[in-house]
């Protein structure tokens, strides 16, 4: 069967944990950017006529992610910082119209902390002593006018301060994969130690909707693992494999032993090129002695040997799968 060729498509989703409690944190599925980029560091050793390149020393990996939130979440501007978001009593800043009666009295939503400032006529600012959620201001009476004024208002705050600096999460990437023919499965990268930068950016302009920042770097854990990439295929149940193997190609079983002496065989295929050799079920595999008057195979892989078997007999133990893939088991009796 030809390959088809394969596409990384769109963005990708990310999520945060608490990397002590496992907790989610953030669950972002609206992202406009999630970008990761590996470098490295490397000195060349020139050497003989010419200066030739004989050595390449690398060192120094680095691995680094730019993500980008299309929606405002206040707990990317938490992370950030290294802070929690408390919920706590502090000022609000607020600009009302507020139109005001004959006598130039004006009432207020809320209770004013301090003065209200009042836009006059000639459009400056005039502080105005309140009166509980009241107001006076006659030179414009019967006018609607423009106030600022500061109340007290329970909110979810977060606090940019000079001691406080973000903290390594988990996270999660996941993103599609595609063919012609549709999603045949999704990559995820898994950074079990995600630093963020600490860059904050509120990008607020007349045109635009503000988006999310959160860049930073993987730092390596206690396995001196920076990330984990793995593929979930949908488009295939088996995994391809090009040649088999057991883990023992010659076996000893003893005679004369009750029960019977057996052993469990582990085989192996070999996927080619860089992938590695998985360990494969032997129910999916078929396996026949070449005497079974000396030793028998069941379909789990279990070698046992016959009851009339002596020492010094030989018999092949031989297992395939279903491409035509096969390798053998010498059995000794002794």
């Amino acid at each position: 069967m030809t390959k088809e060729n394969e596409f990384l498509v769109s963005v990708s989703e990310v999520k945060y944990f608490e990397p002590q409690t496992n907790n989610l944190i953030l669950n972002g599925k609206t992202k406009l950017d999630a970008s990761m980029q590996q470098q490295m560091q490397s000195q060349l050793i020139n050497a003989g006529k010419g200066s030739k390149g004989i050595y390449e020393y690398n060192y120094q990996k680095e691995l680094t992610f730019k993500i980008t939130e299309a929606t405002f979440d206040m707990k990317y501007l938490a992370m950030q910082n290294g802070t929690g978001i408390l919920r706590e009593l502090g000022d609000y800043f607020a600009d009302e119209f507020i139109t005001l009666d004959s006598t130039g009295k004006g009432t207020l939503p809320n209770t004013p902390f301090g003065t209200v400032h009042v836009q006059a006529s000639n459009g400056e600012y005039v502080q105005v002593v309140a009166n509980g959620n009241e107001f006076t201001y006659p030179a414009l009476a019967d006018k609607e006018v423009n106030v600022v004024y500061v109340y007290k208002e329970v909110m979810d705050t977060v606090k940019i301060t000079g001691d406080a600096f973000p903290k390594a999460v988990k996270m999660v990437m996941n993103a599609d994969i595609n063919t012609r023919n549709g999603k045949v499965g999704e990559m995820q990268i898994i950074v079990p130690q995600f630093k963020p930068d600490g860059a904050l950016e509120l990008s607020m302009t007349h045109d635009g909707v503000s988006s999310t920042p959160m860049s930073g770097r993987a730092l390596a854990d206690n396995k001196g693992v920076y990330a984990i990439i793995s593929i979930k295929r949908f488009d295939q149940d088996t995994v391809e494999v090009h040649s088999l193997y057991v883990d023992k190609p010659e076996l000893t079983l003893e005679a004369g032993l009750t029960p019977a002496d057996s052993e469990l065989v582990t085989v192996y295929g070999q996927r080619g090129g860089l992938y590695g050799t998985i360990k494969l079920d032997n129910t999916g595999l078929t396996f026949t002695s070449d005497n079974a008057t000396i030793a028998t195979v069941n379909a789990s892989g279990v070698i046992t040997l016959a009851g009339s078997a002596n020492a010094g007999d030989v018999v092949m133990v031989r297992v395939a799968d279903t491409a035509g893939n096969r390798d053998t088991i010498e059995v000794t009796v002794v």
